[in-house]
């Protein structure tokens, strides 16, 4: 169960980092130096909420995609660690919805 956690963090992540040129509003862009600044202050959000299992915390995030996708991260965290099928009721993205049932809901 570690292993799907890390990973559906590490994927997380991947998109606070992948989508970090854009800034929050639609179509302001970023210089290099605001891009790394931003993804650095969004991942250490991310995962200081992710540590304390805080969604609240994401909302400090601007970017109403970042905050999802942190919102996201503890969500499955906490419904694959206590095999809760109930909390993934309250992902949105009904991929990630339907993957985070068909884990908390197996018989191991």
């Amino acid at each position: 169960m570690k292993k799907i956690s890390l990973l559906l963090l590490v994927l997380i992540s991947a998109s606070f980092v992948l989508s970090g040129c854009v800034g929050g509003e639609e179509g302001e862009v970023l210089s290099n130096k605001e891009v790394t600044k931003n993804s650095e202050e969004n991942l250490e959000l991310s995962g200081k909420a992710y540590e304390e299992g805080a969604a609240e915390l994401c909302d400090k995030i601007a970017d109403e995609n970042k905050k999802n996708a942190c919102k996201t991260s503890i969500i499955l965290n906490k419904a694959v660690s206590e095999k809760n099928p109930e909390e993934c009721e309250k992902i949105e993205d009904q991929i990630l919805k339907s993957k985070c049932l068909s884990v908390t809901s197996s018989p191991n």
